[in-house]
């Protein structure tokens, strides 16, 4: 017989010897593969299961060497063509493979701890599987794609035009995932809906919304619409909350209720600090916007709830009535709003208001918060910005710079009055030693003061005058250039009267 003939007998032992040194080389690379494998699943960036991947890597080599050394001696069409169809076969599972396991699986949930972009993937997957098919289906069958879907033009256009809706969500998917707009896992508000996304598909991008609920929008209206996302470039949100407050209720007080409130709030952060503002002076009442800032868009709701609970209560704590969305009509004489007698007295003995009249007195009084804090608590904090002057009503407080004690001061005495005067920042910290009530005055009341009572300004500077000098240690300016009186008084001008 011809395969016992010694010529083809050696030949066929050559091809064996050849395919056998090649095998075992491939045997080895297979078995440093599973070793790596191995080693990242101790480390835990491979799945447990293993990696298909290397199987299928192993499989393929395999086949290439029974085609070379063994297989090709009997050449035959249609053994080509078998060979073609499995090749097609292993190189799509060994993409696939490869695509699930090191770039979803490893790369990216592992390595990047980030969830994949599932249409990303579901595309290189549809394209790599296509180019397969069409080098398969024209090696094997002789058969041209690109003749094929020139002569069929006309069935593409009536397929296009009865899916343009289809079509224009997906390269609008494709889009997204190019610019990258979004990512899973962003909060972003879209065609009037907000919500969270959750997942990003071939036509449409999933967002869970606060209550719970999955919507699917489109991604041709996502590309169509104005999208705003809360979760980039900054996870930080700032949300801002409209407060109404009563027209006689001072705005310092207001303002200060306010953050007082929201830095009582466990989901609001310090840092930036709360802002509280007089946003609009309406009929029958003043609107305030209080602003803050959380870590996160996912707390919103549950913060916004906690932060308008706090300011009700702060405001009943302080007396603050908000106005209710009603009118009543009193046919009575409004009662006049007295200023309290021994404030009234407190203030015109201090040296800076020294020689106002009773009306202007009463005015401060009456537009000035009043302030309690507990032992211990921080009063203001050196180099903190401020615009208000405290006056001691009852207790004791403490001042110091850098650990240092400075000064004790007591009831019927003020600090704070250069950061409304000038706009310098705090230059010492000051503790209540006691529990302790103040008189907060605010640049504003004082601006009206003067203006009423343009000899005041003589009072400014002889505090400016004091406070060089050192004859006053509880506010005293840092030793340096330009803290002289007459730059002091300089920069009281610039603030408070016109050139």
């Amino acid at each position: 017989m011809k395969f016992l003939d010694p010529q083809s007998l050696s030949r066929f032992l050559e091809f064996g010897k050849a395919f056998m040194s090649e095998a075992v080389l491939l045997a080895g690379v297979y078995l440093l593969m599973k070793l790596a494998l191995l080693v990242l699943k101790r480390k835990g960036l491979a799945p447990k299961t293993g990696l298909r991947f290397v199987n299928w890597a192993f499989l393929l080599g395999l086949v290439f060497l029974l085609e070379r050394q063994i297989l090709r001696v009997q050449a035959h069409a249609w053994l080509d063509r078998g060979l073609t169809i499995l090749y097609a076969v292993l190189l799509w599972l060994l993409a696939k493979s490869f695509i699930e396991e090191f770039y979803t699986e490893i790369w990216r949930n592992r390595i990047k701890k980030q969830p994949a972009d599932q249409l990303l993937v579901d595309i290189v997957k549809f394209c790599v599987l296509g180019l397969l098919v069409a080098m398969c289906v024209k090696s094997v069958f002789q058969i041209d794609f690109g003749a094929v879907l020139t002569s069929s033009a006309i069935l593409t256009a009536v397929i296009g035009f009865s899916m343009q809706d289809s079509i224009g969500s997906f390269v609008s998917g494709i889009l997204i995932q190019i610019e990258k707009p979004f990512s899973i896992g962003h909060w972003i508000r879209v065609a009037g809906l907000e919500g969270r996304v959750v997942a990003l598909g071939w036509r449409y991008t999933k967002i869970a919304t606060n209550d719970k609920t999955v919507i699917c929008v489109p991604n041709n209206s996502i590309s169509r619409d104005i999208l705003v996302n809360y979760s980039d470039p900054s996870p930080l949100v700032k949300q801002r909350v409209l407060v109404p407050a009563p027209v006689e209720a001072p705005p310092i007080k207001v303002r200060s209720a306010l953050e007082a409130a929201m830095l009582r709030c466990r989901l609001v952060e310090r840092t930036p600090p709360p802002e509280a503002s007089l946003r609009e002076i309406q009929s029958g009442q003043i609107m305030y916007e209080a602003s803050y800032t959380l870590a996160r868009y996912d707390d919103a709701s549950e913060a916004r709830d906690e932060v308008q609970s706090a300011i009700w209560y702060e405001f009943a704590r302080q007396g603050i009535i908000i106005p209710a969305p009603r009118r009543d009509v009193a046919m009575i004489e409004p009662a006049l709003r007295i200023a309290d007698p021994g404030t009234v007295t407190l203030l015109r003995e201090l040296p800076l208001f020294a020689g106002m009249r009773e009306l202007e007195t009463e005015l401060m009084a009456m537009t000035a918060a009043v302030r309690r804090f507990v032992p211990g608590r921080a009063i203001v904090t050196r180099g903190e910005r401020g615009t208000t002057l405290f006056v001691i009503v009852r207790g004791r407080v403490r001042v110091s710079r850098e650990g240092k004690h400075l000064a004790e001061l007591a009831a019927g005495q003020f600090f704070g009055e250069m950061a409304l005067l000038t706009g310098e920042p705090r230059q010492a910290d000051v503790f209540a030693l006691v529990e302790t009530t103040c008189l907060e005055i605010d640049r504003e009341c004082f601006r009206v003061i003067l203006e009423r009572n343009p000899d005041i300004a003589t009072n400014v500077k002889e505090i400016f005058g004091l406070r060089v000098c050192g004859a006053v240690a509880q506010d005293a300016p840092c030793p340096g250039e330009g803290n002289d009186a007459t730059t002091l008084f300089d920069r009281f001008k610039r603030i408070f009267l016109k050139a």
